[in-house]
């Protein structure tokens, strides 16, 4: 009985089949040419990754070359102060501070103006100072009055302390 032929079968079987000679060509060349994109694709990988190690390098080697930004911090206001007014004996202040918080009122408040007073003076630390600033105004009602040795802080704080209470 004969079978039917497949189109496909009939169209591929004609076909000549190459000689093992040019196969064993056609795959060395083939082999050849893999080959070497693969080496091309390192090799552009490789120095596309030193490229970057360079610019890292000259990058960090530049931010520690290069010299400081000249910010010089602005003077703080000088605050005139009566020769005959106790100054406290510790001039650190965070001691100061501390001796304020454990001082009763009266002296409470004083303590911790001069513990501000230093903050914003020698260690230019605002934010040291607002906090001593708002702890001596509430604790004392003669504080609060503005009097011309008070910097500008203080005044703006004593002001604001005005303002909400009326």
């Amino acid at each position: 009985m004969n079978e039917p032929i497949d189109p496909l079968e009939r169209l591929t079987s004609s076909l000549p089949t190459a000689r093992p000679i040019y196969r064993e060509a056609l795959r060395r060349e083939t082999t050849r040419i893999l080959a070497q994109r693969r080496r091309w694709r390192r090799g552009l990988l490789v120095a596309g990754s030193a490229a970057c190690l360079v610019a890292g390098a000259l990058a960090a080697l530049a931010l520690v070359s290069a010299p400081p930004p000249s910010v010089s911090p602005a003077p703080a206001p000088q605050q005139a102060v009566a020769p005959d007014a106790p100054r406290p004996a510790d001039e650190n202040p965070v001691a100061l501070e501390w001796q304020a918080f454990d001082s009763p009122p009266p002296r409470r408040a004083e303590l911790y103006l001069a513990a501000g007073d230093r903050y914003l003076e020698e260690a230019h630390d605002m934010a040291s100072a607002l906090r001593c600033y708002k702890q001596a105004l509430p604790s004392d009602r003669g504080v609060q009055e503005i009097s011309a040795d008070d910097n500008w802080l203080v005044m703006a704080l004593k002001i604001d302390h005005r303002q909400r209470e009326n």
